[in-house]
């Protein structure tokens, strides 16, 4: 018996492989999603995410990367809004959060997959479990339209 299909299947873009891979084993394997964007994230951070560490706490840093795990959040006193994400480039990712100033004033340049510059100050947490890094958002910029 002969089952033939009218299926037309397309092959995944490039991206969507590399999504797919992140999403299924946890990283990149056959490529970073931006790759494409290394001259612009270079020319515009004064810093890799990867060299953020503690000795940098409390200070101002510029860097860019890829807005994803976005993650809106309310304020419990008057229920303004806020906004938690992760930002990635070709080293690494930390989470930033933009407080409710800051996200009213920037919330049209936090969309999943964007990328951007953000200017912030470094918040480092010594816990019994390690170091925690976060990022708080002063400024964005959209890098790529």
């Amino acid at each position: 018996m002969h089952i033939h299909s009218n299926l037309n299947l397309s092959e995944y873009n490039k991206d969507q492989i590399l999504e797919n891979e992140r999403s299924i084993i946890g990283f990149y394997a056959s490529g970073n999603p931006l790759d494409k964007f290394r001259n612009v994230l270079r020319k515009t951070s004064e810093l890799m995410i990867s060299d953020i560490d503690s000795s940098l706490n409390n200070k101002f840093v510029t860097i860019a990367g890829r807005i994803y795990n976005t993650k809106k959040l309310y304020r419990k006193s008057d229920n303004a809004a806020m906004c938690k994400f992760t930002l990635e480039d070709m080293t690494g990712n930390v989470e930033a959060i933009c407080f409710t100033k800051t996200y009213a004033q920037y919330k049209n340049a936090v969309n999943e997959g964007e990328i951007v510059k953000i200017r912030g100050r470094v918040i480092t947490d010594d816990t019994g479990a390690g170091t925690s890094l976060q990022i708080n958002v002063q400024e964005i910029e959209t890098l790529v339209a």
